[in-house]
């Protein structure tokens, strides 16, 4: 009796865990950018839209990279770009490849810098009381100079933007002139800040390739893709190509970092639909292993 109760006890505990593991791997991602992620702040729309491919390693990178066919998109960089990243993307340019680059207060200028590229990003963020969405942290940004890359593009709407430093990169989309940038914080037009228009996307010749470089991270994230014309602006950039998202420079919140160790474990499988079937199938097991043993110890 005592070895059926200890049976029971330890094929208890072991579901238990492989309950727990399941679902923390269909539990849905939060961190900012994650392609997984669907909620606001997430780049799943996006990957959806246009069939994005996300690699994050340099060697990953090297090898999805195919100049004229592919188009690099960097987002929200966090983390300093290594030598062998720089080294991949230099190389990509260098055989007349095409980056899109959109940060706001990251490690966007740094990765520029890495580049050999004089532009730059303020890192202030732009605030519009005239022209915005929401509230004066949605700048709208009207200012837009023909070009292939504006196409159908009229206004883009941004969020919680920085500007640029073009430093003779072709401006193509300004923010208006009521915009400054709030150089102390204090979300008020103080007299020494400077007033708009501000730069907010450039286009940089690089090498025998093109830099497309925005200060505003967010542009493709769930909640803001679809906004003023937003899609119409990355469509004309990625059009035609197959889209690579590089992730190697996200930082992974926790949650996430967790998610992906159990997830690699071969026993969950990758569909999220089998995962769920699975943890229900196995909670069953252990509510009927539960009852049994209930019943054996009275």
């Amino acid at each position: 009796m005592i070895g059926v109760v200890k049976f029971y006890v330890i094929l208890g505990a072991f579901l238990a865990v492989l309950v727990s593991l399941l679902l923390v791997a269909i539990a849905p991602a939060t961190g900012h950018f994650n392609p997984e992620n669907y909620g606001w702040n997430g780049l799943s729309n996006f990957v959806e839209e246009y069939k994005a491919e996300v690699v994050y390693s340099a060697d990953k990178l090297k090898a999805a990279l195919k100049p004229g066919e592919t188009v690099l998109v960097i987002v929200g960089p966090e983390k300093l770009p290594s030598a062998d990243e720089i080294s991949v993307i230099s190389g990509f340019l260098e055989d007349s490849g095409l980056v899109l680059l959109m940060d706001d207060f990251g490690t966007g200028s740094d990765i520029l810098n890495e580049l050999g590229v004089l532009t730059s990003i303020s890192n202030y963020l732009v605030i519009d009381p005239l022209f915005k969405e929401r509230n004066s942290k949605l700048p709208k940004a009207v200012n837009v100079v023909k070009s292939w890359v504006t196409s159908n593009v009229t206004t883009l709407c941004l969020n919680y933007a920085s500007s640029l430093e073009p430093y003779g990169a072709k401006v193509l989309v300004s923010t208006s002139e009521y915009s400054y940038l709030d150089i102390n914080g204090n979300e008020k037009p103080d007299p020494d800040e400077p007033r708009g228009p501000f730069p907010v996307v450039a286009m940089i010749k690089k090498g025998n390739g093109m830099i497309i470089v925005v200060s505003d991270s967010s542009i493709a994230i769930n909640s803001m893709i679809y906004r003023c014309d937003n899609k119409a602006f990355i469509t004309n950039i990625v059009k035609g190509k197959r889209v690579i998202v590089y992730g190697g420079l996200w930082e992974e919140n926790l949650g996430d970092k967790v998610r992906l160790i159990v997830r690699r474990i071969p026993l969950f499988l990758k569909p999220i639909e089998i995962r769920f079937i699975v943890a229900c199938s196995v909670a069953v097991i252990i509510y009927k292993t539960y009852i049994t043993f209930k019943r054996m110890v009275r």
